[in-house]
């Protein structure tokens, strides 16, 4: 009788969920397709030109020997720092250079694959998920805040955030038995998966083609869902006189991109829009966050292994950030944002063109330090191996 009274109540609940949800879209039919008509603006003309390359570069990558030479070339400084498998590099790299999802996509395709334990995809989930750094300086620095200086706080800001966010966890998931039992299962199973038809160049374009168009689909769908409830949210909260502030926090805590302008726009002080901007990146939004977690749910991963650490990041990035806001020198910042001018693209264009052609820079110098950081060590080894030899 209990479990019949349970399951009846169960059935008028999605009977009110239904007819509620039927009758918003109906009656709010005008914002709701002004909502997606903009979703899928934005996305054509920002998120896929953005995205797309680097999204084909990981899928390439995921299908090619070049994550075994990552992990062989810098394996040593990945493992040492966040106590995990040298296999996880590649994840790390690209979770910090090409940004979300395509950090958890490395995970999941790496966990797949047997390369990986349980324990080390979790620890990676803590901290892999983290904002496209040309994002932060081109579009939060330059297009929104109109000033590159705090684009490259706020950049700074968002990866110390996590990288101590993954230092920290990774000493809080400990080598348990399960942890050990799945690196010998994971040993076992990689030869079947190595012992594969290695695919032809050609093949590979076109298989990472397909994924990165599902993953693009997959990401539109998302961004036209949580604008969708945002819009609807919004609808109501004007109704009743809600603070502007208050809505675009939590816009911001929706979808990050729209949020940190609509933070941008507030009349609070610069040093605190910075802040509340700093806290949004570091969130990420909760759309960012289901298109994270979209590529890792099949795997049986809790939804709470990202959320906590995103919270955390956000906190993280803020204090970061108003500390190195002190050191910044107290000159007016324009309050000028891309994303209100009628055409954006004359405000920011010749900016765009130079902090894309400095992050590569930044990324390639970065890399060529590892590189011959790693030759030293390996120069020294050898040197120290041929000593020991008997004369």
């Amino acid at each position: 009788m209990k479990y019949y009274k349970t399951y009846h109540v169960k059935n008028i609940i999605k009977l009110l969920l239904f007819v509620v949800t039927l009758a918003i879209l109906l009656l709010l039919s005008k914002q709701n397709f002004e909502s997606v008509r903009d979703s899928v603006v934005v996305f054509l003309s920002n998120v896929l030109p953005s995205l797309f390359p680097f999204i084909l570069f990981t899928e390439v990558v995921l299908h090619t020997n070049i994550v075994s030479l990552l992990s062989r070339i810098f394996g040593k400084i990945t493992a040492h720092l966040f106590k995990v498998d040298k296999n996880c590099t590649s994840a790390i790299m690209i979770g910090f250079l090409c940004g979300f999802p395509m950090g958890a996509k490395t995970v999941s395709s790496l966990y797949q694959q047997n390369k990986i334990s349980r324990r080390d995809a979790k620890v990676l989930l803590s901290f892999v998920n983290n904002c496209n750094p040309a994002f932060i300086l081109s579009t939060i620095g330059i297009a929104i805040f109109y000033q590159l200086q705090i684009g490259i706080i706020l950049l700074i800001s968002h990866i110390i955030s996590s990288i101590l966010i993954g230092i920290v966890y990774s000493r809080i998931y400990h080598n348990d038995i399960i942890h050990e039992n799945s690196n010998i299962l994971n040993t076992f199973n990689k030869n079947s998966i190595e012992t594969k038809k290695n695919m032809t160049s050609f093949e590979i374009l076109k298989l990472s083609i397909l994924n990165t168009f599902k993953t693009l689909a997959n990401i539109l769908g998302f961004i036209i869902i949580f604008n969708l409830l945002f819009t609807i949210l919004s609808t109501f909260l004007l109704r009743i006189n809600t603070n502007d502030s208050i809505l675009a926090f939590i816009s911001s805590l929706f979808e990050v991109t729209k949020g940190c302008s609509n933070l941008n726009s507030l009349n609070v002080a610069t040093n605190l829009r910075i802040l509340l901007v700093s806290f949004a990146l570091g969130f990420s939004g909760f759309c960012i966050i289901c298109q994270v977690y979209s590529t890792v749910c099949n795997l049986k991963f809790k939804l709470k292994d990202i959320i906590i650490p995103k919270i955390f990041h956000s906190i993280i990035s803020m204090i970061i950030t108003y500390i190195l806001l002190g050191f910044m020198p107290n000159n007016e910042v324009s309050t000028v944002s891309a994303f209100s001018n009628n055409d954006p693209t004359t405000l920011s264009d010749p900016y765009m063109i130079n902090i894309k052609f400095y992050y590569l820079l930044t990324t390639l110098i970065i890399i060529f330090s590892l590189l011959v950081y790693r030759f030293f060590l390996y120069t020294k080894k050898k040197k120290n191996k041929k000593s020991s030899l008997p004369k």
